[in-house]
């Protein structure tokens, strides 16, 4: 520990020229760009489950388990399955987030009848 502390070590910053990072940066756009695909296309696929069965807790359990479909997607290359389930996890979250929210602001009530005037 002594020799540790008597050691005078000095750094030097040292930065990247900006051409150098410009491999990162598409690699960065290319991989937030299949992230908005694969997004977009289970916020689909949840959107039209939905409009078949309504928010329930066993319908969103059993939606939870189509979460696999999407794993063996093109553009999911650099995707875990984790990360793939997380992500379709939350999209299910959101829809039913909403869905509550309309629910419970809204008051629904039928109606007596029609009565059409000339």
């Amino acid at each position: 520990m002594s020799r540790i502390k008597d050691l005078d070590i000095k750094v030097k910053r040292i930065t990247n020229h900006s051409n150098t990072n410009s491999g990162k940066k598409l690699k960065l756009e290319e991989h937030f760009n299949n992230v908005h695909l694969i997004k977009n296309k289970m916020s689909e696929y949840i959107f039209e489950y939905i409009k078949k069965y309504p928010m329930s807790q066993d319908n969103i359990y059993t939606l939870k388990l189509h979460s696999k479909q999407f794993q063996n997607i093109d553009i999911q290359h650099n995707l875990t399955a984790w990360e793939l389930q997380k992500i379709f996890f939350s999209i299910i979250d959101f829809y039913g987030n909403q869905y509550n929210s309309i629910t419970k602001n809204k008051k629904f009530f039928i109606s007596t009848g029609l009565e059409v005037k000339k």
